[in-house]
């Protein structure tokens, strides 16, 4: 997804995605690779084109935050993109809905609040930094995950899942580094754009 939003942002917002916001996308992608292990025998064709249209979707998606974040709040954007979802989830809820216990409720709140409060993190993210800076951060997502197995009881992870996480660690670090060089060059001479 981080691949495609930089791109997309690239072509169509026209945002400046010069070498090293490519180098950290690519990195974080590498450390992907390395700790998924792809393999014939752990993707399925079907599997992975649903993958690759949903990464699409999502960079897509990003992109309209993008736009949408240069004359909205995150708030306003949050609100109608809920407000929006229900449409189609409530169309499918006869279908689907079962009844549940209080603690799944409970739980059920935990992941909404959590939820929200993400989407508004991500809303603003994108509506004050390019989409090459702020996509790659998604990376870390699988780093949480894995934490969160072995929070759980699940295996420890294989050598090939921290060697990963070092790569996409570094992508992340990289880029906040990068855009901290940035920032400071633009203050001593804010006269001249530099690219990417």
């Amino acid at each position: 997804m981080p691949i495609f939003g930089t791109l997309l942002s690239a072509l169509i917002l026209r945002e400046a995605t010069g070498i090293h916001r490519w180098s950290a996308v690519l990195i974080g992608f590498a450390g992907v690779l390395v700790m998924i292990r792809p393999d014939a025998g752990h993707f399925p064709v079907q599997g992975v084109a649903v993958a690759i249209a949903g990464a699409l979707s999502t960079a897509s998606v990003s992109l309209v935050l993008r736009a949408l974040g240069r004359t909205e709040g995150a708030g306003v954007i949050v609100f109608w993109f809920t407000i929006l979802s229900m449409i189609p989830l409530g169309l499918a809820m006869p279908f689907f809905a079962r009844a549940h216990d209080p603690a799944t409720w409970g739980l059920l709140l935990l992941i909404g609040l959590s939820g929200g409060l993400a989407q508004l993190c991500l809303t603003s993210a994108l509506r004050y930094g390019p989409i090459a800076v702020v996509l790659p951060m998604d990376y870390s997502a699988i780093i949480w995950t894995t934490l969160l197995g072995v929070a759980i009881g699940q295996d420890w992870p294989m050598a090939t899942t921290w060697i990963g996480a070092v790569l996409i660690i570094s992508s992340g670090l990289y880029i906040a580094w990068r855009e901290h060089v940035r920032a400071r060059q633009a203050r001593i001479s804010p006269a001249v754009p530099r690219p990417g």
